[in-house]
């Protein structure tokens, strides 16, 4: 069933305090920070996990943040192989210590590889661990089960039946390998998240149709040795795929996600039973179009749902055109009960969505509106009773402040776009030696060299934007620019 929603204003819940708090904060420094995920801890402090280039002389690294329970900054750390590191989950030991999974380019097998990290209470690593073949791998999501073992799932391009496959993993709790598994076909498959309920694991993702260009929703069961129970596809239109699953009941669980009509991206939630029976949902299109669910948690008798959505319709959201996120709540009966829009003048994402012990939630993504840096790290919180935060900044943190601090420079350069040479302008140049790379957004380190002059070579570059970072033993320097 689709739902269109053309709505002209959002009445906000009121936000005044009372048994439980809600805010809304940003945090970050000279480069770009984004979160990902989080867990709440049993003092209602949270640790979030992401990406970060604010800390001193890095590409992209492993962000470990954590803040009090009303959003006040406590201390971040962040992890460092070298090139580039990404967090996109966390999970708490019974010890103290956390497992963080996301992907590395620094070492293993391939491009990119998954990677597997356990750190103290502080985030200062303790051990790692990479996971892949010859090609990339990516982990998406993560779970620990009461054995203090591992499931991890994501994508690889190195193991399965060709292209992108669903790659799932378990670990046991020294991060040594006790299983992988591969799900797909020859074309692009994925697995984004997991849950498990009575000694079974339920995946969600992305599956291909071999015989055509579409793509389904991918719905998987399997047992905790890795053998398949059930596994279906689901779709309602050309092309669609699930982010998210949700235990809703002792039938049903919620999966959520994005279909495509006439080339336009829709928000999609599926209703099916632990069977693989389909039990209902729907899609709709925000006003503005591009949108999809990125996240979904559940309450008795109510769910939330995370949407990432492209407001370039005037009267949506205060500001257009430019990607925005909104947490609606939703009755069974799919009736929204009420809603947060988030957005200022540059793009906002929503990454996503965790319950939190006051029965409220936690929205974990990134903004630029503040100019701290290129991105800045987003918390909002919701309290219980749709006690929403004013669309707007409670506090800004610095991300790198209860550590040594270096100072990383906007590196000067014309011309911004670049056709042929980029030439960079740095005082006293040739009083230092200075490295340089050139990485793309996805990560991949595309170009590591002496400077030798104030004159880089980006003829070798396609079209796009990309990070150029330039250092020596005193100083660093970083900025982005496009290629045209």
């Amino acid at each position: 069933m689709k739902v269109l929603f053309t709505i002209q204003m959002i009445l906000f819940a009121s936000w005044s305090i009372s048994q439980t708090l809600n805010w809304s904060n940003t945090y970050g420094g000279q480069g770009y920070d984004e979160g990902f995920s989080a867990i709440e801890l049993a003092d209602s402090s949270y640790v979030v996990v992401g990406s970060s280039s604010s800390f001193y002389n890095s590409g992209q690294n492993i962000l470990f943040m954590k803040v009090d329970s009303a959003g006040n900054f406590m201390h971040s750390n962040f992890i460092d192989n070298g090139l580039w590191e990404v967090g996109k989950k966390i999970v708490a030991r019974n010890n103290g210590e956390f497992w963080i999974c996301g992907h590395t380019n620094s070492f293993g097998n391939g491009g990119f590889d998954g990677y597997l990290v356990k750190v103290d209470s502080l985030g200062n690593k303790i051990e790692d661990f990479s996971f892949g073949g010859s090609d990339w791998e990516f982990f998406n999501d993560m779970i620990m089960l009461s054995d203090s073992s591992l499931i991890i799932v994501g994508e690889t391009q190195s193991f399965g039946a060709g292209n992108k496959d669903a790659y799932i993993l378990k670990v046991d709790k020294t991060g040594d390998t006790l299983w992988t598994r591969t799900v797909g076909t020859s074309k692009d498959d994925f697995a984004k998240a997991v849950t498990e309920r009575n000694d079974t694991l339920y995946i969600a993702g992305q599956i291909s149709d071999e015989l055509s260009d579409s793509t389904f929703g991918l719905y998987l069961a399997l047992d905790l040795n890795g053998n398949t129970l059930i596994q279906k596809r689901f779709g309602e239109l050309e092309n669609q795929y699930f982010n998210d699953i949700h235990q809703y009941s002792a039938t049903d669980m919620y999966f959520v996600g994005a279909v495509y009509e006439n080339n336009e991206k829709q928000a999609w939630f599926k209703i099916v039973g632990y069977q693989g029976n389909d039990n209902g949902g729907q899609y709709w299109q925000l006003a503005g179009g591009d949108t999809e669910v990125m996240a979904t948690i559940t309450y008795p008798g109510t769910f939330y749902l995370l949407n990432t959505f492209n407001s370039n319709t005037p009267g949506f959201s205060a500001y257009s055109p430019s990607y925005d996120f909104m947490v609606c709540k939703v009755s069974p009966g799919a009736w929204w009960t009420s809603a947060f829009i988030y957005g200022f003048t540059e793009d906002d994402y929503g990454n996503d969505l965790i319950p939190t012990q006051d029965l409220g939630a936690l929205v974990i993504g990134s903004n630029a509106d503040v100019q701290i840096g290129g991105r800045n790290l987003t918390l909002i919180k919701i309290g219980a009773n749709d006690l929403y935060p004013p669309n707007d900044f409670d506090s800004i943190y610095p991300v790198t402040s209860s550590i040594e601090e270096y100072e990383i420079k906007e590196l000067r350069f014309y011309p911004n776009p670049v056709s042929t040479n980029l030439y960079i302008q740095i005082d006293d140049f040739f009083k230092e030696n200075y490295q340089y790379k050139i990485v793309s957004f996805s990560g991949q380190v595309l170009e590591e060299s002496k400077l030798e002059s104030q004159v880089i070579p980006t003829d070798f570059l396609s079209k796009g934007m990309y990070f150029i970072q330039v250092w020596s033993d005193k100083e660093t320097y970083q900025s982005k620019f496009l290629k045209e």
